[in-house]
């Protein structure tokens, strides 16, 4: 299987497998495939994710939450300092 393949079964059959979201695959490799279909076909699908697991946890919102920020941790930004004296001739 590749990226180029698509998707056998499941809520994004026929989708080309690099266009299947990375937290519909992690969360498959998670629970496993409970549908009618070949073990053989879930088991590539599987390996597949597997191999591109790394990228998968990159591409998922789920492993990199938007932090929330607190008014009381921001700082005020100096803009009295003149930069023009770090510029190179």
């Amino acid at each position: 299987m590749t990226d180029n393949s698509r998707m056998p079964f499941g809520k994004y059959k026929g989708v080309e497998m690099k266009e299947v979201p990375a937290e519909y695959l992690l969360e498959l490799l998670r629970t496993g495939y409970k549908g009618k279909v070949k073990p053989h076909v879930v088991s590539s699908v599987l390996s597949y994710i597997k191999g591109m697991y790394d990228v998968l946890e990159v591409e998922s919102s789920q492993f990199f939450p938007i932090p929330e920020v607190n008014e009381d941790d921001l700082i005020e930004v100096d803009n009295s300092i003149d930069f023009d004296i770090f510029e190179q001739e």
